[in-house]
């Protein structure tokens, strides 16, 4: 029994670890654009760009903090990245791997559907189903 559990949490861990996606750690002051879209969570290449532009515009970012004065950057987006970003050490340029897709995209597929009527009427005729039915005259 106590074998089972033992492999049933081995199992586990390694499967959650193998679907963990970890970033490098990203220099804000250095990176380009892509990289920071690459490395951090919930930075795209319009946020990328604004902070990118606004180091341009006003210098090295002095503290993490300083991040939220960047248009569409707030504290909850700096306070999930901040083990991922560093004032002075870490990548500057973009591995050029595509980012892990995150399973809560939001959209759903929309399954084809199909009714046992029409599914059941190809199988004994062997011919397609039709919708119309036709008319027969009756005699009277």
């Amino acid at each position: 029994m106590l074998k089972h559990v033992i492999a049933a949490i081995i199992t586990a861990t390694m499967l959650l670890g193998t679907s963990i996606v970890s970033a490098e750690i990203v220099n804000i002051n250095k990176a380009d654009a892509a990289a920071l879209a690459e490395n951090l969570n919930g930075i795209g290449p319009v946020k990328s760009k604004a902070i990118v532009n606004y180091r341009r515009k006003h210098g090295k970012f002095k503290s993490l903090e300083d991040l939220t004065n960047v248009d569409g950057i707030g504290e909850e987006l700096v306070k999930s990245n901040r083990r991922s970003m560093s004032l002075t050490r870490g990548v500057s340029k973009a591995s050029g791997k595509p980012k892990a897709a995150s399973s809560r995209t939001g959209k759903k597929t929309k399954a084809k559907k199909t009714t046992r009527k029409k599914t059941a009427a190809r199988k004994t005729t062997g011919k397609k189903s039709t919708s119309r039915k036709k008319k027969t005259k009756t005699a009277e």
